[in-house]
């Protein structure tokens, strides 16, 4: 008894059974931490999915009514005082106005008994769409007419159709329809979803229209009405799936399904649950393995070293805790070189990982929300503006200049959202460059030629820009946005009357394009930073000029992915000189 009492009393034996304590409640919380990552792992998965199938509603709607809108110039067009034009002048108009994308198989004219008078596709003039539901539809009084999935009795090949009914004082015209590849509606959905996930859309009928992993489904095969999933999206409801039992490709997948009202139709994305819950299956066996690993040296260090390192342990097991409710500032302090104090660093460079994507995250909410905010306020004043001038009966010509600040806010807005989706592309991979033979003198005078408005403001001077002496195999629209966003940079950072400098140098293995400025220069400590996601400089007044801080960032990627170099050099109250280098090529 003494004996035991002994080895109870024993450092090393009170630290054995504390490291016991300590981690045996740990693992239980383990494995329902694990049960509880795994369902929200699933929880994020159904709404990645419904936010993907709203993406794809409105990328959907918006290419339809862009269809529709051609359809109705189409048509107008066509009808000549009160009476159609001859057919070849239609079938030239039509070919003409036929919206370039390979989603398009062709457009027609249908006269109000149903016959194709006129049309793309010669082999189809004269035949018979009057019993078609969509141009019964049109001709009961429907404008714009989306018909669900039919056979074209021309090819043979699922499509669908959009008809856009040409009225004349109330008199039916005449139809305009344009029938479309379901196997390329993947061209105008710009959605990209990693892995065997899928998205796609189901007509009113509930057959499938278009999957993005099976394009070319045959058509008996995309008939899935009878799945409540199914029936409760056509009619009108939100639905999220853990469990669906796929018949087309046989697997168990999650899906998110979303109506789309003003069709009747009903847009999914879907995912297989194998898939998703691989990662969390990995994550809980690297869990696992770490947490049976921790025992061990645990166990091993108490026996080892004595109470000398408890202390340390507790501290350690303490910041994990803080750290894990969300106090990311927490740090170890720990001396020495052994295992624990590796272990300790380790944690260290984890929190303060952590802690600097958490502050990259905000700090990207906070300037995207600032930067987003602005145009869209632009946007609502002159909108308001609008309607009271319209409200007032005032003419068109003092609507148009609203109309212009408006353009220009929502363009302002478009450079901004391309910018996050370029950032986006890159951390993810997916911004590619398709290099060609280019010749760089060409780009300069194009990425200038914008700027040349702001002369009376700046003098610009070009050196060494001289045409077919500086070939780079490149892509020539992203190294256009290189060079006009660094003299964009220029401009910002200049006072009125500055001076900047587009200077073009040879040697024999590169080519160097340098842009310099009179400027507020860039202090020694930023000159790196500045090439840093959402960095952004400071004007000569002191205020922000603007962006999200991503131009050089992307900028820098850009010439990365070309095989360059990018680098700036600059005395803070002199200007700098932004440069790039890239391996000089053939122009053939």
């Amino acid at each position: 008894m003494m004996g035991f009492r002994r080895v109870l009393s024993s450092v090393r034996s009170r630290l054995v059974l504390l490291v016991l304590i300590i981690l045996i409640p740990l693992a239980i919380s383990d494995v329902a931490g694990i049960v509880h990552n795994t369902h929200e792992q699933e929880q994020r998965e159904l709404e990645t999915g419904e936010e993907f199938a709203n993406a794809i509603c409105t990328a959907f709607g918006n290419y339809l009514d862009r269809i529709w809108s051609t359809e109705r110039a189409v048509g107008s067009a066509l009808i000549h005082q009160g009476s159609p034009m001859p057919v070849e002048a239609m079938e030239l108009l039509m070919r003409t106005l036929l919206p370039e994308t390979p989603v398009v198989r062709g457009m027609s004219w249908v006269s109000p008994d149903g016959v194709v008078v006129a049309t793309t596709e010669p082999w189809w003039r004269g035949g018979y769409v009057g019993d078609r539901d969509y141009f019964q539809r049109a001709v009961a009084g429907q404008d714009e007419v989306i018909s669900d999935l039919i056979m074209s009795r021309s090819t043979g090949e699922p499509t669908i159709a959009l008809a856009r009914a040409i009225r004349q004082d109330g008199q039916l015209m005449g139809v305009v329809y344009t029938s479309l590849r379901v196997t390329d509606l993947g061209e105008i959905l710009p959605i990209q979803r990693g892995g065997s996930s899928a998205f796609g859309l189901v007509d009113r009928e509930g057959r499938v229209v278009f999957h993005s992993n099976h394009p070319g489904l045959p058509f008996e095969a995309r008939m899935l009405e009878a799945h409540p999933l199914v029936r409760a999206a056509l009619a009108g409801q939100v639905t999220l799936e853990r469990r669906y039992d796929s018949s087309l490709t046989h697997e168990t997948l999650m899906v998110a399904a979303v109506p789309i009202p003003k069709l009747g139709w009903a847009a999914f994305s879907s995912a297989p649950v194998d898939e998703v819950l691989r990662n969390a299956l990995h994550d809980a066996a690297a869990e696992v393995t770490v947490l049976l690993l921790a025992i061990v040296l645990a166990l091993t260090a108490a026996l080892a070293v004595g109470e000398r390192m408890l202390t340390p342990i507790l501290a350690l097991e303490q910041a994990a805790k803080a750290v894990a409710q969300g106090k990311l500032e927490t740090r170890v302090s720990c001396g020495g070189t052994d295992e624990l104090a590796q272990v300790v660093t380790t944690f260290n460079q984890m929190a303060a990982g952590m802690q600097a994507a958490a502050a990259s995250r905000n700090r990207f909410i906070q300037v995207a929300a600032h930067e987003l905010r602005n145009p869209m306020a632009g946007v609502k004043g002159a909108l308001a503006l609008l309607g009271r001038r319209l409200n007032a009966g005032r003419p068109t010509a003092d609507l148009l200049p609203l109309v212009e600040v408006m353009e220009g806010e929502i363009d302002r807005l478009s450079t901004l959202l391309d910018e996050i989706l370029h950032a986006f592309r890159l951390r993810d991979g997916h911004l590619t460059v398709e290099p060609t033979p280019t010749d760089m003198a060409q780009v300069i005078h194009a990425a200038v030629r914008p700027l040349e408005a702001s002369a009376e403001l700046h003098h610009f001077s070009l050196q060494g820009v001289t045409p077919g002496v500086a070939w780079v195999s490149g892509d020539r629209l992203r190294l256009e946005e290189v060079l006009r966003n660094l003299l964009s940079n220029a401009v910002k950072y200049s006072p009125d009357g500055g001076e900047i400098g587009v200077r073009l140098e040879v040697s024999q293995e590169h080519v160097t394009v340098s842009v310099s400025d009179t400027g507020i220069g860039v202090p020694e400590e930023q000159q790196e930073l500045i090439f840093h996601s959402f960095v952004r400089g400071r004007n000569l007044d002191g205020h922000d000029p603007g962006g999200l801080g991503l131009g050089l960032y992307l900028c820098r990627e850009i010439v990365q992915r070309h095989g360059g170099t990018m680098g700036v050099q600059s005395q803070e109250g002199h200007g700098s000189t932004f440069w790039i280098t890239l391996p000089l090529s053939s122009p053939a």
